[in-house]
């Protein structure tokens, strides 16, 4: 599926429903999806895909690693643990609701409000307040990243300076 793009926030309510944006129901007009628990830089959160294209995600892994080999044991490992972390998402189709299990909201932090993150082929699902966290700290280690760089480059500028003044004065 393409296409699932922007973001947007959505209440959940105490029977651990959340509706699904607008922007995403053309991505997932049939209700055969699966959730499956992540996490960015220790941020839980969780991933939605049609079973379709999870299925394909798992086939790109192992073209990445030559193809799936069922008598390699770390092949069948990875294969089984991509399988066993989706888990059947509950669709309403007409009313566009997913019902979420008490685990797993639990385990992604979910609260009160669900910030969904369109990523193309697939939709992140975050605590509205933990995706919040998630930006500021991952944009400040990006700025400081950023500056880290800048004063390596100059750093390094400064040394090849001092070097080819060295070689003038000889």
């Amino acid at each position: 599926m393409r296409g699932l793009i922007g973001e947007s926030t959505n209440p959940i309510d105490d029977k651990n429903r959340v509706t699904l944006p607008t922007k995403y129901r053309k991505g997932f007009l049939k209700p055969s999806l699966v959730v499956v628990s992540d996490e960015m830089d220790g941020y839980p959160m969780l991933k939605i895909y049609d079973r379709a294209d999870y299925a394909s995600y798992i086939e790109h892994v192992f073209d990445k690693l030559g193809g799936y080999n069922p008598v390699d044991a770390d092949h069948v490992e990875i294969r089984r643990d991509l399988i066993t972390a989706q888990e059947e998402l509950k669709y309403d189709e007409y009313t566009y609701r997913i019902t979420l299990t008490p685990e797993t909201r639990r385990d992604a932090l979910i609260g009160s409000e669900v910030y969904f993150v369109g990523m193309e082929d697939y939709v992140e699902m975050w605590d509205d307040q933990t995706h919040r966290e998630f930006v500021a700290n991952h944009r400040r280690r990006k700025v400081f990243e950023l500056l880290k760089k800048d004063t390596d480059s100059q750093k390094k500028g400064k040394a090849t300076e001092k070097d080819d003044g060295d070689q003038e004065d000889r």
